[in-house]
């Protein structure tokens, strides 16, 4: 059995500086009289303690005697990984250490043996910057052995990764301090077959780690070999002060210096980076990301253009194929990891306005979308991008419109069409803040209509910003957009692709306030086309010259209403008459059915009696016939009454007997609902009518209450529709919503869960609407509709967007209330 090694009144390394300080070896006694194989507590033999030392003498006489050069400790450290772990002052007599080293490997000792946690002699040498162990490692012929771990980084990667530690030194101190890692950079690729090209796990080289870690010799040699050091080449200063770093690392760097020293050598190229994580990059896209005001400015000195390209090689999702620099400085908001967090709005808007010195830079597209810069902060404005204290969406419109961009630049006409990014072709940026109607979108369009947007310019399929604004799924935003398109002279009388007007659009959609708010405009439009048709008379009959008559009340704040509007070229030929004969038209022929438009809060149920056709008397022009025929239309309470029950059970009834023989009967109506909720597991038009029947028997035919508990009821046990109560928290209501069957539609699109954001002081109605907001965001087809029912909790159906209005008209016919989000309280 081994003897203990005790080594209570001996420490190797002192008596070693001990005996060189004095010139007197009585260490080696000890050496000689101990025995080889001892080891101490930690399983360490005295060879490995005279190997940490670098005491040459004490190792060879050991060896003499026969200690094993490879014994490991407890922790699988070899006397070889104890020398390259020290000694701590190896620099007063580094040809010891070389001298220990070359004596172990001549006697057997692996220089690739590895620890417990797998790591070599030469990793522990590294950390040291050892490099007289190289040298010797170089001198007996050895080998690197490749990746030293999981992380598949060679010894130049490791060696690399340590050069952080200069980084706040002084130049000329840390020129100095980094010439050991050189020397042993030197020794690892020219003796030790060490492949400076070779990638990390993650992909990373050598000098990509070495120019991260502000390396001064390392990198400038791994790029341009000894000619970064030669005396007689002007150049080589250059190469040192580059720090081996590419155009597009310095940018992201924002390393001033750098990049001067780049261009001076020809090597700020504008095209893409060929390696790195800023590989597709140009060094002005890396910039913009990173936000570098001073290097954008040298670069676009230097002849960078702000539209060239991104290549498809660029990673992280953050850059696609086709973004240009532009692009990524109007969306470095989003990244804030990768910008100063100290920057002013000056800052901001300094970086823009250096951007814009390309001519080309206002208008070009940005990305392979085709989208301009205005489009772009147009498209993304609901993101609520900040620089500093102000809307950046804001901010740079200002700039844009300043440097000459065009507010009525348009999309491409094929515009974008994939799951999760859609734009209309042909639309303007302010079409796209009309579709969004946010207080930052309606700012921006204040911008754009001051500085000279077309508010009647249409998409492709020929909706205009005032038709979109009327739409909108929030009443309050639509009503703001709409006055302001108003203010600014949309007109409303164009129609789009479908033959519809804004003020259809916004009937259709239950947005009271647009309505009244176009009938308002048209009705003091009309007074003012007949008081021009009647001064014109009047100047005919005079003899006055009409051009003294132009001026009208139109002129005096009423918005301007197109009758020749071009129409889309679908229709064959345009419709005749004026726009507000066509109202008339339309709005009393009894087609289209409009929301009644009254008290918000009411529930009105409908009656299926058909609209009554108007007489003379009530053929009026402005807005009063308009209500009075929309009244008409609404659901009205049974004569004789009592009470609300008894007048909704009635109602009821009697509706069933008068509609009997109808085509548009309650029981048709319900199974027109059901076919739309149910749309999904296929039901058969005879299983859809037998279940609505089913739904009227037992007083469902005369109490509304019975004939909504049990149509939810149904619609709950075929997982078509989930009962949640108000105290539902966000992941329950996302857990509900996903265990529905339509849900299997937002899974195609490539979602696994609900993709809302759930807020701590969200209730059930906000959770509903951030669906509906999500879903039109994304593209989605689905949305929320509630069952109307007298209890304290909701009925949800995911209903297909298109199919809303039709489901919700054919709820009134069967005597139920379908809700949308925005309905929820």
């Amino acid at each position: 059995m081994p003897a203990t090694l005790r080594l209570l009144h001996f420490n190797p390394a002192e008596a070693f500086r001990d005996d060189l300080a004095s010139g007197i070896n009585n260490r080696l006694v000890f050496y000689r009289a101990i025995a080889v194989d001892a080891a101490d507590d930690c399983g360490r033999t005295m060879l490995s303690h005279a190997a940490e030392a670098g005491d040459f003498e004490a190792v060879r006489i050991l060896l003499d005697r026969g200690a094993d050069p490879d014994t490991p400790d407890r922790n699988g450290l070899t006397p070889l990984m104890h020398l390259a772990q020290g000694p701590k002052n190896w620099r007063e007599h580094p040809d010891a250490v070389e001298k220990t080293a070359a004596l172990l490997l001549s006697s057997g000792a692996k220089a690739n043996a590895k620890d417990s946690s797998g790591r070599t002699a030469a990793f522990f040498a590294l950390e040291q910057m050892l490099h007289p162990f190289f040298t010797a490692l170089a001198r007996c012929g050895v080998k690197a052995s490749g990746p030293i771990d999981s992380t598949g980084f060679t010894l130049l990667h490791a060696l690399c990764s340590n050069l952080h530690r200069f980084t706040d030194l002084p130049h000329a101190e840390a020129l100095t301090a980094e010439t050991d890692a050189l020397a042993i950079a030197m020794i690892l690729v020219r003796h030790l077959g060490v492949n400076p090209n070779a990638k990390s796990a993650i992909g990373k080289t050598a000098r990509e780690i070495a120019a991260a870690n502000g390396s001064r010799l390392v990198a400038p040699w791994l790029v341009y070999g000894d000619e970064a050091f030669l005396e007689n080449d002007e150049s080589a200063p250059l190469k040192l002060a580059t720090g081996g770093a590419t155009a597009a690392e310095a940018a992201a760097m924002r390393d001033v210096g750098i990049i001067k020293a780049l261009i001076a050598l020809g090597q700020a190229r504008d095209e893409p980076a060929s390696e790195g994580d800023l590989a597709g990059l140009t060094p002005l896209s890396a910039a913009a990301h990173a936000m570098a005001p001073e290097v954008m400015s040298l670069l676009i000195d230097a002849g960078a253009s702000p539209t060239a390209r991104v290549n498809g090689k660029a990673r992280h999702g953050l850059e696609t194929d086709g973004t240009s620099a532009m692009r990524l400085l109007l969306w470095a908001p989003q990244y804030p990891l990768s910008i100063p967090g100290n920057l002013s709005v000056g800052d901001w808007a300094k970086a823009l306005r250096i951007m814009l010195q390309a001519p080309e830079a206002a208008n070009a597209p940005v990305d392979a979308e085709g989208l301009t810069p205005l489009l772009t902060l147009a498209h993304n404005i609901g993101r609520g991008w900040r620089a500093g204290e102000e809307n950046w969406a804001h901010l740079a419109t200002s700039i844009l419109l300043e440097k000459g961009a065009d507010p009525n630049a348009r999309m491409s006409a094929k515009g974008v069409d994939r799951p999760f990014l859609k734009i209309p072709g042909s639309i303007t940026a302010l079409g796209l803040l009309a579709l969004n109607g946010s207080q930052d979108a309606e700012g921006m369009a204040r911008l754009l209509l001051k500085g000279g947007a077309d508010p009647n310019l249409a998409d492709k399929s020929g909706t205009t910003p005032i038709m979109a604004a009327a739409g909108l799924s929030s009443p309050a935003q639509a009503e703001a957009f709409t006055e302001l398109l108003l203010d600014a002279g949309a007109d409303a009388s164009i129609m789009d692709a479908q033959g519809r007007t804004a003020l259809d659009i916004a009937a259709a959609t239950g947005n009271d306030g647009v309505v009244e708010k176009l009938l308002s405009a048209i009705a003091k439009c009309e007074a003012a086309e007949k008081s021009k048709s009647f001064r014109e008379k009047e100047a005919f009959n005079t003899g006055r010259e009409p051009e003294a008559l132009k001026r009208s009340s139109c002129e005096e704040g009423c918005p301007t209403f197109n009758t020749s509007a071009a129409i889309p070229a679908k229709r064959d030929k345009p419709p005749m008459g004026s726009f507000f004969d066509r109202i008339r038209s339309k709005h009393s022929s009894g087609i289209t059915p409009l929301k009644a438009i009254g008290d918000p809060e009411s529930k009105a149920k409908t009656t299926c009696a058909r609209m009554e056709p108007q007489t003379d008397s009530q053929t009026r022009t402005g807005w009063s016939d308009f209500f009075d025929r929309v009244r008409r239309r609404s659901p009205q309470p049974a004569t004789g009454a009592t009470n609300g029950d008894e007048g909704n059970r009635s109602s009821l009834h009697a509706m069933k007997r008068q509609c009997a023989s109808d085509p548009f009967d309650p029981v048709r109506g319900m199974t027109d609902f059901l076919s739309r909720a149910l749309k999904p597991l296929t039901r058969g038009p005879l299983e859809l009518r037998m279940m609505a029947l089913g739904l009227y028997s037992e007083g469902g035919d005369e109490d509304p209450d019975i004939l909504a508990r049990r149509t939810a009821d149904l619609l709950i046990s075929l997982d078509a529709a989930v009962e949640m109560d108000w105290k539902t928290d966000g992941e329950e209501f996302c857990g509900q919503l996903e265990g529905l069957s339509n849900f299997a539609l937002i899974r195609s699109a490539g979602f696994n869960n609900v993709p809302i954001d759930i807020h701590p002081d969200d209730e059930v109605p906000d959770f509903a609407r951030k669906f509906d907001a999500v879903s039109t965001h994304w593209g989605l087809s689905l949305r929320i509709a509630a069952l109307g029912l007298d209890c304290d909790s909701y009925i949800f159906l995911l209903l297909d967007s298109l199919s809303f209005i039709p489901a919700r008209q054919a709820a009134e016919r069967a005597g139920l209330t379908l809700l949308a989000s925005s309905d929820l309280r």
